[in-house]
């Protein structure tokens, strides 16, 4: 998939992979392409979109096709209002509330979030905080209501613990949904130990390739009767 002629070709300035990035979303994701689409195929295999994407959007590139499937999946099992935490710029949030569920992300705000790796105030994060998608805050001190389900992707190594003390401060939620690789640059050990205990996974996504050498996972948890 990698083409270096492409990659030199697109990496020549900062305009031209906004436009293609801008092109293929628009500015606030009004649309979604198509994983066979030639230019999304162009996006995950390019290492230098995939800085701009991140850095306007977040880490995860999505398909019309993965919110599909998050569609059917989340019906089944009655789901009609989440959380999303360490949301970034709010992106998943406003892409599942298009998509008919209602719910908010939790997120620093950009300037100040150590998590993101280049992450950018942007239109998308303007959009969310003007329509309150977003609620700006430290998750480690947040204390509100659980909706019946509690999304978080790409949690970041040292970010774990930090999912774990919100739990703590607040009620474990019915179900919680993580995306992010299996045992790769997502989340820590201790985060995975303390969700086997918590919770038993129901459902999934299978493994798919959202950037070049990143294949990732989306899982559906329920919590564990005591």
């Amino acid at each position: 998939m990698f083409n270096l002629e492409f990659e030199i070709k697109i990496g020549e300035d900062k305009r031209s992979r906004e436009n293609y990035i801008h092109n293929m979303y628009g500015d606030i994701l009004e649309i979604l392409p198509s994983k066979k689409e030639a230019s999304f195929l162009q996006l995950i295999g390019s290492f230098t979109l995939r800085q701009t994407y991140i850095s306007t959007f977040g880490y995860i590139a999505i398909t019309e096709e993965m919110i599909k499937e998050i569609q059917i999946k989340f019906k089944k099992l009655g789901i009609q209002e989440f959380l999303e935490l360490e949301a970034g710029t709010g992106f998943l949030t406003k892409v599942l509330n298009d998509s008919g569920f209602k719910g908010v992300g939790l997120s620093l705000e950009i300037p100040k979030d150590k998590h993101h790796w280049g992450l950018k105030p942007s239109p998308i994060y303007e959009y969310c905080l003007e329509k309150n998608l977003l609620i700006l805050g430290d998750i480690t001190k947040q204390k509100m209501n659980i909706p019946e389900l509690v999304l978080v992707s790409w949690i970041p190594p040292d970010g774990g613990e930090e999912v774990i003390q919100f739990f703590k401060n607040n009620k474990t939620p019915s179900y919680f949904a993580v995306i992010g690789e299996d045992g790769g640059c997502t989340d820590s050990a201790k985060f995975r130990e303390w969700l086997d205990n918590e919770f038993r996974c129901i459902d999934e996504i299978e493994e798919y390739q959202s950037f070049y050498g990143i294949y990732d996972r989306f899982k559906i948890y329920e919590k564990r009767k005591k």
